[in-house]
């Protein structure tokens, strides 16, 4: 008896749920006619010229149902009604804002300053806003939005609409409160990059102060710091070199040849984000340098400063610098010891070369310290400094490296000018910085390349 009893129950509940199935499918079937009849009536209505509403998935199943239940004229009336209430309601406020006017002049013109100080206030914020997350705080809001407003079900349809509605919006304030906005930007690119390289830009605020090299070689754990002695040179002439490159680089792939304006005025934006590079990491350097190149070449070809391009360049320079910077420090690191001396050799080489003590010669690298002692150098040079006969570089890479017993020796010798480079991987990663920042003006060139886009 239990048994049977049991089994009624089960077909019982069986039945129930083949009639919830077929009932869900039934209505999904129905959703997916409406919304059928529903896209044909929005087509048909924009070949008429109607007013209709359907932005999302729900209008338009709104529209069928209508279309099936003969409530489509009224619907129509109603969106057409709902289209020209905005412009009636301008109509009344603009009749007021006459009224107001007449009654009371100066209190009228006090109130639209008043509005006019709150728009360009307003429209000052959203440029900072937007440069300074890099163009992310829109998209996000639009997709924040977008998810809000319907889930993931027509969210890209949701999401496109919310850009769409913040592009209008920045270029209404562009077209309105165009100088405040711009001043908006321009200190939103500014603290956006600044945020972004803010670590090597406190080393280098930091390393700029008296006693500030030993403080930054303490915390880096390095055994030396640089010898500053052509450091700069060596920064701003390897900066320029980059920025010449990059401009044949974008010159050959685009198939055109820049006159010399460009070409200078690369060069001279390169010199600045290699030196900018040097004092406040590839970040800042990278910006500064987006924003110099830009600058330069608008002025030495005698047109005027297009701000969009600045802030352009400024951002994916900074973006590329660090990256560069990144990944030259890493790569740096990673090399074996051999590697890392040579390395460490060649930039000491070129930086010799860069304070005017003339090309440094490895040929014969011993040095006699005394009797049969000696110890063997990695470069040696024809020194300018007085009062000294010999000219010695060691280059020491990473904060493991040390001088030896006997290069110790030699160093103290007062008759030699021993320069000790103690080259952080931070270093290099500066010079990958400044030479992979340049390459922005290419990704920022809106002219067609000759070997096609990818």
């Amino acid at each position: 008896m239990a048994a049977s009893l049991q089994e009624e129950l089960r077909a019982q509940r069986e039945a129930t749920e083949r009639w919830i199935r077929q009932r869900q499918a039934e209505l999904r079937h129905a959703a997916n006619d409406l919304e059928a009849r529903g896209r044909q009536v929005y087509a048909a209505a924009i070949r008429t010229g109607q007013q209709v509403i359907a932005r999302t998935p729900a209008d338009v199943r709104r529209l069928g149902l209508a279309a099936v239940t003969g409530q489509l004229p009224v619907v129509l009336a109603e969106t057409a009604a709902r289209k020209a209430a905005p412009k009636a309601q301008a109509a009344v406020r603009e009749t007021e804002k006459f009224v107001r006017a007449v009654a009371s002049p100066d209190a009228y013109q006090r109130e639209q300053a008043l509005k006019k100080a709150r728009e360009q206030a307003r429209a000052a914020t959203s440029g900072f806003v937007d440069e300074a997350s890099f163009h992310l705080a829109d998209r996000a809001l639009s997709a924040g939005g977008a998810l809000a407003e319907g889930g993931l079900a027509g969210f890209g349809d949701r999401y496109s609409q919310n850009m769409d509605v913040k592009r209008a919006e920045d270029a209404y304030d562009q077209e309105h409160y165009g100088l405040a906005r711009n001043a908006g930007r321009i200190a939103g690119v500014g603290t956006g990059i600044a945020v972004l390289g803010a670590p090597a830009t406190l080393r280098g605020a930091v390393a700029l102060t008296p006693r500030g090299a030993e403080l930054v070689q303490a915390l880096t754990k390095s055994r030396y710091a640089l010898d500053p002695r052509g450091l700069t040179t060596m920064a701003a002439t390897g900066g320029a070199g980059a920025g010449l490159v990059s401009q044949a680089v974008s010159d050959a792939m685009s198939g055109r040849v820049s006159p010399a304006s460009g070409y200078g005025g690369a060069a001279l934006g390169g010199a600045i984000d290699g030196v900018g590079t040097l004092r406040l990491g590839p970040v800042i350097g990278g910006g500064l340098g987006g924003v110099a190149t830009t600058v330069a070449q608008d002025r030495f070809a005698g047109r005027p400063t297009s701000v969009d391009d600045a802030i352009d360049n400024a951002q994916a320079s900074a973006i590329l610098g660090g990256l560069g910077g990144a990944g030259a420090a890493y790569g740096t690191s990673r090399l074996s010891i051999r590697d890392k001396g040579n390395l460490g050799e060649l930039a000491s080489q070129m930086k010799t070369m860069a304070r005017g003590d003339g090309v440094p010669y490895r040929q014969g690298r011993r040095f006699k310290l005394g009797g049969r002692r000696y110890t063997v150098t990695d470069l040696q040079f024809d020194t300018n400094q007085p009062g000294k006969s010999y000219g010695i570089g060691e280059s020491k890479v990473g904060p493991t490296a040390k001088l030896s017993p006997r290069q110790i020796e030699a160093q103290a010798r007062p008759d030699v000018d021993y320069v000790v480079d103690g080259w952080r991987y931070s270093d290099f990663g500066k010079m990958g910085g400044a030479a992979a920042s340049p390459f922005a003006v290419y990704l920022e060139d809106d002219e067609p390349s000759a070997w096609g886009r990818w």
